[in-house]
C-alpha cells in the first residue's frame, strides 16, 4: 500500500484497510513519504530524489493558490517531476499495489509506469479533477463530468494536471475503491474513470478499540480536566481551526451569536496546534492539539455529548464513523458525504447546509432527545453493523480474490 504519510486522515485510513486487509492476507505493508508512527509494517521510502519532487511540488502548488486564490480556494496538489518510485514497485514480490492519498510521493507518471496490478483508494476528488483535491462550489462541475479542452490561457496548469490524469486512464486499467456513495457517484459521473471498475467499501473500523464506554464519562471527563456536568461538543480536524474546510469558522459564528444557550455548553477542539483553553462569551473552548494516541481519542469521544462536523465539503470524515462506533450522535449538513454519516434524529442531526439557525436546532435537539445511555448504545450498534473491521475485511476479501 502506498500513502504519503501514516498521520493524516487517508493515512489513518490506510493503517485501518491494513487491518482488514491482515485477517486474510500475510504480507500486507504501507510505504510512506513521511513517517510518524512506530509502526513495524510502515516502512519510510524518502530518498533525496523524493524530497526533491514532493518540495519543488509543493512550492509551486503554493505559488499557483498565491497567483489564483479565487479561482483555487482549498488544497491543491501540482506535479512536474516524478519520484520513480515504480521502480522500486516493480522490483518489489509485492502482487498487488494499492494507492492511497499519494500526491506528490508517488506521481501520475510514475503510477503509468507501474507492472503490478493496481487499486486506487480514492480519498477526494483530485484523481479525476485537475489540481483541487475538492470543489468548494459547483462552478468547475461540468468540466470533470464531460471533459475539458484547454483554454487561451498562456499557461493553463489546472488542464495540464487534468490531461496527465487523461493519458492514465487510456494506458492503465486499474481497479478503484471509494469510501463514501457521493464520491462513487462522482467518479461514475467523471470522464476520465466512469468506464473504471469501481468499488464502494466503506472504511473498516476495529470495534475492539472504538466502542461505547457510556458508563465510564464522567470519569474521562475527570480524567481530561473537563467539566463533568456540562453539554460537550467535540470538533477534530487534522488542521485544527485553520482548515477552511472543515467549518470552525461556522461553528464559532454559532457559538459567538448564541452565547445564552452555550453557558453550559463547553466545545473540546483536536487538531490545533497549541495546547490551551479559551472562552468565547460564555463557552470555554478547550484545545487539545494533535493526538496520536487512538485510546486517548477513543476516551476523547466517550467523554463527550455529540460531534460537530460543519465541513463546507467533505467525503466521509472518520471522526463521524469513529465517533458513532463509540455511541457519539453527529450533527452535521445534509450533503455530501456528510449525510451517509448520519440517519437524521436516530444517530445524529442532519442540518440544512450552512444554516446557522438549522444547526443550532439541530445541537438543541440531540441536547434533549439524544442523551442517554441507551441512546449512546443504539448507535454504537448501528455504527458496528456497517462499519466494523469484521464487515469491512469480507468485503476486500472479494475484491482482491477476483483481482488475483
Amino acid at each position: 500500500m502506498i500513502s504519503l504519510s501514516d498521520s493524516n486522515g487517508a493515512g489513518k485510513a490506510a493503517i485501518k484497510v491494513r487491518y482488514a486487509l491482515k485477517k486474510y492476507y500475510e504480507k500486507v505493508d504501507i510505504w510512506v513519504y513521511e513517517k510518524k508512527t512506530q509502526l513495524p509494517f510502515i516502512y519510510n521510502k524518502n530518498s533525496l530524489r523524493g524530497y526533491l519532487v514532493i518540495k519543488v511540488n509543493r512550492i509551486i502548488s503554493k505559488t499557483i493558490k498565491f497567483f489564483f486564490p479565487n479561482e483555487y480556494k482549498d488544497f491543491i496538489s501540482f506535479e512536474i517531476l516524478e519520484s520513480n518510485l515504480h521502480k522500486s514497485i516493480n522490483n518489489s514480490t509485492y502482487d498487488v499495489v494499492q494507492l492511497n492519498w499519494i500526491n506528490n510521493f508517488i506521481t501520475i507518471g510514475d503510477i503509468n509506469q507501474i507492472k503490478k496490478k493496481i487499486i486506487w483508494r480514492f480519498s477526494d476528488m483530485w484523481p479525476f479533477l485537475g489540481l483541487d483535491h475538492f470543489l468548494l462550489d459547483d462552478e468547475k462541475t461540468n468540466l470533470w463530468k464531460e471533459g475539458r479542452k484547454n483554454t487561451k490561457k498562456l499557461i493553463n496548469l489546472d488542464y495540464f494536471m487534468w490531461k496527465k490524469k487523461l493519458l492514465l486512464s487510456k494506458n492503465i486499467n486499474f481497479e478503484i475503491i471509494t469510501p463514501s456513495e457521493k464520491l462513487f457517484r462522482d467518479v461514475k459521473s467523471s470522464y476520465l474513470f466512469k468506464k473504471n471498475k469501481i468499488h464502494l467499501i466503506r472504511t473498516p473500523i476495529n470495534q475492539d478499540k472504538y466502542n461505547n464506554k457510556f458508563e465510564y464519562r464522567s470519569f474521562f471527563r475527570k480524567k481530561y480536566n473537563l467539566p463533568v456536568e456540562d453539554f460537550l461538543i467535540l470538533f477534530s480536524s487534522i488542521g485544527g481551526t485553520n482548515d477552511l474546510r472543515k467549518g470552525w469558522d461556522f461553528l464559532k459564528k454559532i457559538i459567538q451569536k448564541n452565547s445564552y444557550i452555550f453557558k453550559s455548553v463547553s466545545v473540546i477542539v483536536i487538531g490545533h496546534s497549541k495546547k490551551n483553553i479559551e472562552k468565547i462569551d460564555e463557552c470555554k473552548i478547550y484545545y487539545f492539539g494533535k493526538i496520536k494516541d487512538e485510546k486517548e481519542i477513543v476516551e476523547i469521544y466517550n467523554s463527550v455529548n455529540i460531534v460537530a462536523i460543519p465541513s463546507i465539503v467533505d467525503n466521509l470524515p472518520q471522526v463521524g464513523i469513529e465517533s458513532q462506533m463509540c455511541g457519539i450522535p453527529v450533527i452535521t449538513f445534509n450533503k455530501d458525504g456528510l449525510k451517509e454519516i448520519v440517519d437524521h434524529k436516530k444517530t445524529g442531526y442532519l442540518s440544512e447546509y450552512m444554516n446557522e439557525q438549522s444547526f443550532l436546532d439541530g445541537i438543541k435537539w440531540l441536547k434533549k432527545n439524544i442523551n442517554d445511555k441507551e441512546s449512546n448504545y443504539k448507535i454504537a450498534q448501528k455504527a458496528n453493523e456497517k462499519y466494523s473491521i469484521n464487515k469491512i475485511s469480507m468485503n476486500y476479501k472479494k475484491l482482491y480474490e477476483n483481482l488475483i
